[in-house]
């Protein structure tokens, strides 16, 4: 579950370079529909592909997949500006935070848990580690104060938000997941989630920048299956090891990748110094989101 995690990271950086060329919200879709290629073999080797068919009324549980596209039409944008751990960090962050509301309040479905020392100080100790990690890239850069240009900051709030969606796709998959079979939830998520995003590429009239696809180096095709594998892998592992552990080691695979991908300037991305207090800051958020999730 931590190498999936680690696969993961890359995703934003891929989708990055595939937007250079057609267009971001083109790219996003492609990004689906390569995921969506993906979860349809897994789902008909599983024999899942009847369970389309049992949704019933609460046909809104399929709607995280239309919270998903969203996310990672964020993560195209703000990855050039926050880097791929600004991103990593921001998005835990909010599916952290709303995570724990969720089971505070016993919202979608999920059992209710009482707001526990414990779960606030795993959140702070997350809250500690997002600041290091990416508030300091911000010191490092002087210029961005003197001209009074908030523009990381906003960046990153909004990748917060952003992570808040995914906190709320999780439940909303696992009921959807009950009626229809774990496979076939994440199926139908790539459906709805592509479907949102094919009506945003007519709307924009980008349909035409699709042709780019055949110019593009494969690599960037493989976004779409660093999202579905870490869909499929979580599903099939969730029953072995529990939610928690896979939640923990996703974030600790998804940290360590992304300061890794930062380092080195993957994919054209920039190169951000990785320093003891990044570190430290990655460590206090992989630890503050075992502490919540145990």
């Amino acid at each position: 579950m931590a190498l999936v995690g680690m696969v993961l990271s890359v995703q934003a950086p891929l989708n990055r370079g595939l937007g250079q060329v057609t267009g971001r919200v083109p790219a996003a879709l492609v990004n689906f529909v390569v995921g969506l290629c993906f979860v349809f073999v897994a789902c008909l080797l599983a024999g899942q592909l009847t369970g389309l068919g049992q949704i019933g009324p609460d046909w809104w549980h399929a709607l995280g997949g239309c919270l998903a596209a969203i996310y990672v039409l964020v993560t195209l944008v703000m990855v050039a500006r926050i880097g791929a751990s600004g991103v990593a960090a921001g998005s835990l962050t909010g599916q952290l935070l709303c995570s724990v509301a969720i089971d505070s309040a016993g919202w979608l479905g999920v059992p209710q848990r009482s707001l526990e020392w414990r779960v606030l100080l795993g959140a702070a100790a997350v809250l500690l580690g997002t600041y290091m990690v990416v508030g300091l890239s911000w010191r490092e850069r002087p210029t961005a104060y003197e001209r009074r240009d908030h523009t990381a900051l906003i960046s990153f709030v909004v990748m917060v938000l952003a992570g808040v969606l995914l906190g709320i796709q999780i439940p909303l998959n696992g009921l959807l997941a009950e009626s229809t079979g774990d496979f076939a939830s994440a199926l139908l998520n790539f459906l709805t989630g592509g479907s949102v995003l094919a009506l945003a590429v007519l709307v924009t009239g980008s349909a035409r920048n699709l042709a780019a696809v055949r110019r593009i180096r494969w690599v960037y095709l493989a976004g779409g299956l660093c999202g579905a594998l870490n869909a499929i892998v979580a599903l099939a592992l969730v029953g072995q090891i529990g939610a928690s552990t896979v939640a923990a080691a996703t974030v600790t695979g998804q940290m360590v990748a992304s300061l890794a991908i930062d380092r080195v300037g993957f994919l054209g991305l920039e190169q951000r110094q990785l320093n003891s207090r990044r570190l430290l800051g990655a460590g206090l958020l992989v630890i503050g989101t075992i502490i919540v999730a145990r």
